[in-house]
């Protein structure tokens, strides 16, 4: 235990408050530093390092922001061409709609003037039968004084009788009915929007999420394919050099090919080890993990490598040149998995572990990439998930796949300009678009597209992906 006024300084590494006996002691191959001092020092980095957000991003911001005003302009206009679209088709509607009635009507009148003579007709034709009937009953009235007649004419003037009154009766289905007309009701909702039309949203915000699109559904173009190793080899990892050339790295070959935005092969450079991740910083320098070590080198090109820092016992797999000049590395052992923060001059100045509850962050974290945000943006083979860690070292989002949680083994991962982050599902056989927000925004590749295993992800100049598939590279043309 130590008295707290002894604590006079404070061990970068660790994290921590330590006595003078510490600092000369276990913690004598640390970076240590006044704790007062340090405290000064890091409400001015921090005051800097404010401004300096702020500096890089209010332009941007500015821009966004008027950009976002123009579209919803645009958008405005649009949205209202189509209510005034819809309004003019109702009103067409109508004045179809009347005219198909006022034909309606009229053969309704034409049909119910028919049917009206009719009628007249027969109360004409009854009237005289009624007539006739008066007459023979005035004339068989009249007959009872009159001379006997034969048997003969009284059975002929019987029958005569009896054919006139049979022919009296009138059949129900002589009497015209009245025309009916037959309205759908229940169908009249559907029929209506038949004719009227439907509206559909056809488009979708940059950056913003609408619904899920399959690789399908968005034109995606193959720009090229490079044939890198021999069959049996495997691309491990892609990085864009200052000069706007690629590099491709082998864990299964020593050495690594410069190769040009076309896709022709430069150079090779061969080395002394197999090569696990590549990066490069602004200022040319490639930085490199050894496959299956705990070795970090550092080259400048041209040049040969020579050891920035080990980071046993832990394995070195991914790695990331920030912005600010540091190296972000992924480490590893076991059932245990870091980010470690390594300056120029190679020497481990924060490690990244545990949120802000205690949990840990990661299990083995496989490759790392820093959005323009500034967030950490970390897939993690074991876990099975895409991690953010924004700039105070809080969990920002973890994404599992989304519809392919059951089959999503993250492996490379990059951002684009928009701050949206890319990922490759290996055991999936695609590739995922996400928003800053770690959100999936919709698939760039799929298996429908032949994609199988992808594993590095880079993005050149031209803001084209570079895809590993195994022994060859695919680039791709994802943006509008």
């Amino acid at each position: 235990m130590h008295v707290e006024n002894s604590l006079t300084h404070y061990c970068i590494p660790c994290d921590e408050t330590v006595c003078c006996a510490c600092v000369s002691s276990r913690h004598a191959q640390h970076q240590t530093a006044d704790l007062v001092e340090y405290i000064k020092q890091k409400k001015i980095d921090i005051s800097k390092h404010k401004i300096q957000i702020a500096a890089e991003h209010l332009p941007q911001l500015t821009k966004e922001l008027e950009v976002l005003k123009q579209a919803k302009e645009v958008y405005q206009i649009s949205a209202d061409k189509v209510t005034s679209k819809a309004q003019e088709r109702a009103e067409l509607m109508k004045q179809v709609i009347d005219l198909v009635l006022d034909s309606q009507l009229s053969e309704i009148q034409k049909v119910k003037d028919r049917d009206l003579d009719t009628f007249i007709f027969r109360e004409n034709e009854i009237c005289f039968q009624i007539e006739d009937m008066k007459k023979i009953v005035a004339d068989e009235n009249g007959g009872e004084n009159a001379e006997s007649e034969s048997d003969f004419n009284i059975i002929s003037a019987e029958r005569e009788m009896k054919q006139k009154l049979e022919s009296f009766s009138i059949s129900e289905r002589s009497r015209p009915l009245p025309p009916k007309f037959i309205q759908g009701i229940d169908d009249m909702i559907p029929e209506i929007s038949r004719l009227l039309g439907k509206v559909e949203r056809v488009g979708e915000i940059d950056g913003g999420v609408t619904q899920r699109k399959s690789a399908a559904e968005v034109k995606v173009q193959i720009m090229n394919t490079v044939s890198c190793a021999k069959p049996g080899h495997k691309v491990t990892s892609i990085c864009q050099t200052s000069s706007n050339d690629v590099i491709v790295a082998y864990n299964t070959q020593k050495s690594i090919d410069f190769i040009d935005r076309n896709g022709r092969k430069l150079k090779a450079k061969k080395l002394q080890f197999e090569t696990q991740d590549i990066t490069m910083n602004k200022k040319g320098d490639l930085f490199l993990t050894v496959n299956d070590s705990s070795l970090i080198y550092k080259m400048k090109t041209p040049g040969n490598p020579t050891q920035l820092y080990n980071g046993g016992p832990y394995k070195a797999l991914g790695l990331c040149a920030q912005k600010n000049g540091n190296l972000a590395a992924a480490l590893w052992k076991q059932e245990e998995g870091i980010i470690a923060i390594i300056n120029s001059g190679g020497k481990l100045t924060e490690t990244i572990s545990y949120d802000r509850t205690g949990n840990k962050l990661f299990k083995k974290p496989y490759r790392i990439c820093e959005n323009s945000n500034g967030d950490l943006i970390v897939t993690d083979s074991a876990l099975k998930t895409v991690t953010g860690v924004d700039p105070r070292r809080h969990r920002r989002f973890q994404y599992n796949g989304g519809t392919e949680a059951k089959n999503f083994i993250p492996i490379g991962v990059a951002c684009d300009s928009s701050a949206r982050i890319i990922v490759s599902n290996w055991k999936g056989n695609s590739v995922h678009l996400l928003t800053s927000d770690g959100e999936f925004f919709r698939f760039i590749l799929s298996s429908r597209e032949n994609v199988t295993y992808p594993h590095a992800l880079s993005i050149d100049s031209l803001h084209r992906l570079w895809i590993a598939q195994k022994e060859k590279v695919v680039i791709v043309k994802y943006l509008k």
